[in-house]
């Protein structure tokens, strides 16, 4: 086949499928899937997960409780996205290395300790973040 023979089947199958709103959901479907199994994943097998998911809640729930502002929800959820976006990267990263090199490498290692290093960056700036907002609402509320 072809050079122009082969990119043309592509472009017909390829107009095909633009053409089926059907195919549209059904990828989009399928795609929440796989995000979700990887999720699944992330809180089944890492143990820090489970300090992230304790921790989520407990803001949560502190946030609920003292009525934030709009304006502190959104530090909030930028934290706890942050944080969480940080340790899938950081698991990805680390099952990427474990696939490449099951063997010690040093390259490897540095690889997965800058990709925790990352997620503690990110959890002390969540901490700070939560402190700031919630430390004066305690404060007052202890008092």
């Amino acid at each position: 086949m072809m050079k122009n023979e082969l990119t043309n089947t592509v472009l017909q199958a390829g107009k095909q499928r633009k053409k089926s709103i059907g195919y549209f959901f059904q990828v989009r479907l399928k795609s929440f899937v796989y995000a979700g199994r990887g999720v699944a994943y992330l809180v089944r097998t890492q143990h820090s997960s489970w300090i992230h998911i304790f921790f989520s809640l407990l803001v949560v729930g502190g946030g609920l409780f003292f009525r934030l502002s709009v304006y502190d929800w959104r530090w909030i959820t930028l934290s706890l996205a942050l944080v969480w976006f940080a340790e899938a990267f950081n698991t990805s990263l680390e099952a990427i290395c474990d696939l490449v090199s099951p063997d010690f490498h040093p390259l490897v290692r540095i690889a997965k300790d800058v990709a925790a290093g990352a997620v503690l960056i990110l959890s002390v700036f969540a901490a700070f973040v939560g402190l700031s907002i919630f430390a004066p609402l305690v404060w007052r509320w202890y008092l």
